[in-house]
């Protein structure tokens, strides 16, 4: 058995202490096993959130999919372990706003809002992609999107539009 399978193995039983000394000792948490799947993934399909927190710290990619297309967030989901969820939806979010502020930062005079209008789209079952392949809308992202509606619409009043995506921001 390869370290980084012992890696997988000690992430799906949950065995934080050991988890932590296999990444103390280099291994890679970036590691995908015969079945295509990272140890991030075992400790979420486990409900392991502890050992989540502790691959993502040590710099596991959140959004690495498997072969059936599902990333560590889908399988806590799936298996509805909220805590190691919740620790993925954060990590996604924190991400992507980074991400967003290097963007920005790079490109300051970049107008993308004329574009964005004519920009072709497509849609499958759980996400809508643009014409560049990257994500606009995944399925994760919709606690995210339920929880910023109910907070909108806590005070009452009159809401016409709450929008999500990737539209213009000013």
């Amino acid at each position: 058995m390869d370290d980084e399978d012992v890696l997988c193995q000690a992430a799906r039983n949950g065995d934080t202490d050991k988890v932590a000394a296999l990444i103390e000792s280099g291994l890679d948490v970036s590691y995908f096993d015969g079945d295509g799947l990272t140890p991030l993934m075992h400790a979420a399909r486990h409900g392991h959130a502890a050992v989540v927190k502790h691959l993502l710290e040590a710099g596991a990619p959140w959004n690495a999919v498997s072969p059936s297309n599902l990333s560590a967030g889908d399988f806590a989901m799936d298996s509805g372990h909220q805590d190691a969820f919740d620790l993925l939806l954060n990590a996604g979010i924190q991400a992507e706003l980074i991400l967003g502020t290097i963007a920005r930062r790079a490109n300051p005079s970049d107008d993308s809002t004329g574009n964005y209008l004519e920009d072709r789209v497509t849609f499958s079952e759980d996400k809508l992609m643009d014409s560049e392949s990257k994500a606009v809308m995944m399925a994760w992202e919709k606690p995210l999107m339920e929880a910023h509606a109910k907070a909108v619409c806590s005070g009452g009043g009159h809401i016409l539009n709450i929008g999500f995506g990737n539209g213009p921001c000013g």
